[in-house]
């Protein structure tokens, strides 16, 4: 999906012009972005990004086996909606218990 068919479908389901929808997305997508830039987490119903800064590492080339320099980094990842705590249903799963028939000829 691209920007231009998010607008256009919050625009038909919620019923309102599609040059506002594009205003609201843009001011929101910036808002996230900056957050992010920032090194702030960011969280909704819909999915949450999480900055993760990697400190920089000394490794040895697999190549050459001398050391080298990882540089630090920073990354944001995407992920799914924020887990929710699910109560443990182990107890209520139903066992089946399936015996083995041999058919003798």
């Amino acid at each position: 999906m691209n920007f231009k068919e998010l607008v256009s479908q919050i625009a038909v389901s919620e019923g309102v012009p599609a040059s506002k929808v594009r205003k609201i997305i843009t001011a929101a997508l910036k808002s996230i972005y900056e957050s992010v830039e920032r090194g702030e987490n960011f969280q909704s119903p819909a999915f949450r990004i999480k900055v993760i800064n990697v400190p920089e590492q000394k490794r040895l080339d697999k190549k050459t086996g001398s050391e080298i320099v990882v540089l630090a980094d920073t990354l944001a990842l995407i992920l799914g909606p924020t887990p929710v705590k699910v109560k443990d249903k182990l107890t209520e799963v139903p066992v089946i218990n399936q015996k083995k028939t041999s058919k003798k000829a």
